[in-house]
């Protein structure tokens, strides 16, 4: 897959989960949810385009559980 075709699934992928995240806020009134919906995307966009993006290497998959791992923490706190 090229990177520019999973730059834009990946972008369309997170545009729509932060919208669907914003008409949930708002229908809940309170839009702190929204944050820990950003964090959790930002790290599950990053490792789904380090699973599709080339050979697997040692390097993505590092790469990976750092980016799950700082994902879930940051999303939890929130």
């Amino acid at each position: 897959m090229s990177a520019w075709v999973l730059f834009i699934s990946g972008s369309a992928m997170m545009a729509l989960i932060f919208l669907l995240a914003w008409v949930w806020a708002r229908a809940c009134d309170n839009y702190s949810m929204v944050d820990a919906v950003w964090a959790f995307g930002i790290g599950l966009t990053g490792c789904l385009w380090l699973s599709v993006a080339g050979a697997p290497s040692l390097k993505h998959a590092v790469a990976a559980g750092l980016l799950a791992t700082w994902g879930l923490r940051l999303g939890w706190h929130l």
